[in-house]
């Protein structure tokens, strides 16, 4: 009978193992979520840089190819937002699958609920920037002098 209940106690896991596979899960757990949070935020702000270069070499070969009217080219900078030149808007809305992209990461965007990439054309140079909620100008994507 001896055997028996020795046998018994051995199989089992005690309350402190338990207690320590639970710590340990919770430290691997703690390690990893900034991590896990950092490379989600970069992965926003390629997806950002990503979007304004399409945008920007979509401009560019919209121009080469003559389909931007004049009235584009110039000094005044274009907000792509829902409202603004329908020219514009209805040529990046195709190249990204009839949506308009906004700035996804914490350090492009702004706190308005309108925030949105700014499109800057002059006869040499296409620029796209953010602005972002403190008011800086984030350059995302430049072609030509």
């Amino acid at each position: 009978m001896e055997c028996f209940s020795k046998l018994k106690r051995g199989i089992g896991l005690h309350l402190i193992e338990i207690m320590i596979v639970a710590i340990i899960i919770a430290l691997i757990i703690i390690i990893s979520i900034p991590n896990l949070l950092g490379n989600l935020e970069k992965a926003r702000q390629t997806k950002d840089e990503n979007n304004a270069r399409v945008i920007g070499e979509t401009i560019i070969s919209k121009i080469a190819e003559g389909k931007i009217d004049d009235s584009f080219i110039g000094t005044t900078a274009y907000k792509l937002s829902a409202n603004r030149p329908s020219g514009l808007r209805d040529i990046i809305k195709s190249e990204f699958n009839g949506n308009i992209p906004k700035p996804e990461s914490v350090k492009y965007k702004s706190f308005e609920s309108n925030s949105s990439y700014v499109i800057d054309i002059s006869d040499l140079k296409v620029t796209v920037y953010c602005i972002d909620s403190s008011g800086d100008r984030h350059n995302l994507y430049e072609h030509g002098n």
